[in-house]
């Protein structure tokens, strides 16, 4: 019999083939199996790529226009801007002074799983922040008119919601063309649980802490890597400070089960156990919230919240039940503050 158009499919019996004379058992598990198991690995690929890179993804700016308000500062009367906007100056300004802040990021996930094992997530970096005088050559046109400057706001990452899951990166906060760096997710339980990075700035964000470990050095010796807190963002030298970042959840192991304390943001001090969320600065105060707390073993829920603006999200801890676990937490907006001195 000949096929009705063009040659004999592939893998067809023919006249002289061999096809079918000499497949073993092995080779035919191998023919029913590869094609699935190459597709199921290149999915396999694709999504560790996609599920890595949300910690790093720093493009999410809040695209809501929000008016902006005045707010008192001990730096003078600001214009705050928590949301997309743009900054006229007003007549008779001379300079603006300008502190802005990227967001936070999410934290990692922890898991609870029999064949995998129980692990937490690391906390997500808190946002970085900047300062600068604009002068007034810069606010106008030659003909006294307030140039149009635009304002985006970094939105803080959502932590890992799914067992295992990575925290989402912070969005950066802009004006003019000067950028601050939102913070890195934290990584979930498959990565590790170690902290996000904090966000780029002259003052970079407190990087998220990290899961506690033991290394295996031969045959019976172990290193400990204890778990570490979030890390600050303070100025050494005057009241200005980025996000604080997130604490890490704690694991199955008893030296590391509890979870690690949040990162100050400037003077606003990070969350811990009986107040998981990072705190906000006082309205006279334009700097980072704290991180957020990284949970306890068993405690399910969610870590801390990043104390806006900046703060990174607390890692999720590891459960002894499939229902304990906990999720990570949320990181904090960005803002602008523009301080305006006449003549």
């Amino acid at each position: 019999m000949t096929s009705p158009v063009g040659g004999p499919p592939e893998g067809a019996f023919v006249v002289g083939g061999r096809f079918g004379q000499d497949i073993t058992e092995e080779s035919a598990k191998h023919m029913m199996s590869n094609g699935v198991k190459t597709s199921f690995g290149k999915t396999q690929v694709a999504f560790k790529k996609e599920y890595n890179d949300v910690r790093d993804d720093h493009t999410k700016q809040i695209t809501e226009l929000r008016q902006e308000f005045d707010q008192m500062t001990i730096w003078g009367n600001s214009r705050t801007f928590t949301g997309r906007g743009t900054y006229r100056a007003s007549p008779g300004t001379i300079r603006a002074e300008v502190i802005m802040i990227g967001s936070g990021a999410g934290g990692g996930a922890g898991a609870w799983n029999a064949v995998l094992g129980a692990s937490s997530g690391g906390g997500g970096g808190g946002g970085g922040e900047n300062h600068f005088v604009i002068p007034g050559a810069a606010l106008f046109e030659e003909d006294g008119t307030p140039k149009a400057i635009a304002i985006e706001i970094g939105e803080g990452g959502a932590g890992g919601q799914t067992t295992r899951a990575n925290g989402w990166g912070g969005g950066n906060t802009s004006i003019l063309d000067i950028i601050v760096g939102g913070g890195s997710g934290g990584s979930g339980a498959d990565a590790g649980g170690a902290g996000g990075a904090g966000g780029f700035g002259m003052i970079p964000g407190g990087d998220g802490g990290s899961m506690g470990w033991l290394e295996t050095v031969g045959d019976n010796n172990y290193v400990s890597h204890p778990t570490t807190p979030g890390g600050s963002s303070i100025s050494p030298y005057d009241m200005h400070g980025g996000g604080g970042g997130g604490g890490a959840g704690g694991t199955t192991n008893s030296a590391y089960s509890e979870g690690s304390k949040g990162g100050n943001g400037g003077v606003a001090p990070g969350g811990q156990y009986g107040r998981p969320d990072g705190s906000k600065p006082s309205a006279l105060l334009p700097t980072g919230g704290g991180g957020g707390w990284g949970t306890n073993l068993s405690w399910g829920g969610s870590g801390g919240s990043g104390g806006f603006p900046g703060g990174g999200g607390g890692g999720g801890a590891a459960g002894r039940g499939s229902n304990s676990w906990s999720r990570g937490g949320p990181g904090a907006n960005g803002i602008v503050w523009i301080i305006e001195h006449a003549s």
